[in-house]
């Protein structure tokens, strides 16, 4: 497939890698009071990541078990004849967008066009594929990046990016991936959008559709053993 697999093409793989990711190491390389570190050229005050809870119905005493072997942080295990009960899991997550320019930041509250949503929902909204530069000159950023930092605890977070332009969704062509806990990923975007119906540009009214959709990353408990 000589372009970036979506839902109008035949579904084969592709000739070339259009997204990338990798895993820059353990999630401590965040920090959230510092924000992102060594990565230049991001507009001050928005270069912090998201902090996006995650509620799961796990079983009690094993999901106990798997939080002492890996050194996470616990509750106190309660007296009940429930087997089952709630966690909530946090992950830092950061929609990345760089101009033209250089100029980069996370897409945050002030960029929400309903101002009442919260970041805390995020995952749960569509994201826009350009949004306006701070720049001097007028310009567009363009979606980019995807940072997810994911946390100590017996998790694996799955990604499954679909950015949908009128009736095309563009996808990896892959099966959502899994992600290992207590690690920092970075999941680079194509920066050309091309199909079977021509390339996606931001020079026409694509640009308005354009958006990654909601609900691309998802969180199971995943027992050690």
């Amino acid at each position: 497939l000589e372009c970036v697999p979506n839902t109008s093409s035949i579904a084969k793989p592709p000739l070339f890698p259009s997204w990338s990711l990798v895993c820059l190491g353990s999630a401590s390389l965040y920090s959230r009071k510092i924000g992102l570190r060594d990565m230049p050229n991001f507009t001050s005050g928005l270069h912090y990541l998201i902090p996006i809870d995650f509620y799961l119905t796990v079983n009690r005493e094993k999901w106990e078990e798997d939080m002492k072997m890996i050194g996470g942080i616990s509750r106190r295990l309660r007296k009940t004849t429930c087997e089952n009960t709630r966690e909530r899991v946090k992950l830092f997550i950061g929609f990345e967008f760089e101009c033209l320019r250089g100029h980069r930041f996370i897409f945050g509250q002030k960029h929400l066009s309903n101002k009442m949503d919260s970041t805390s929902k995020l995952i749960n909204l569509d994201i826009p594929l350009w949004l306006k530069c701070r720049c001097r000159r007028s310009s567009y950023a363009q979606l980019m990046r995807l940072h997810i930092v994911t946390p100590k605890a017996p998790v694996t977070v799955f990604i499954n990016p679909r950015v949908q332009s009128r009736s095309t969704i563009f996808h990896t062509g892959e099966k959502p991936i899994g992600l290992e806990y207590s690690r920092y990923y970075v999941m680079r975007f194509p920066y050309i959008f091309g199909g079977s119906h021509g390339i996606l540009r931001r020079q026409n009214d694509d640009y308005k559709m354009a958006k990654l959709l909601a609900n691309s990353i998802s969180v199971i408990h995943s027992p050690l053993n």
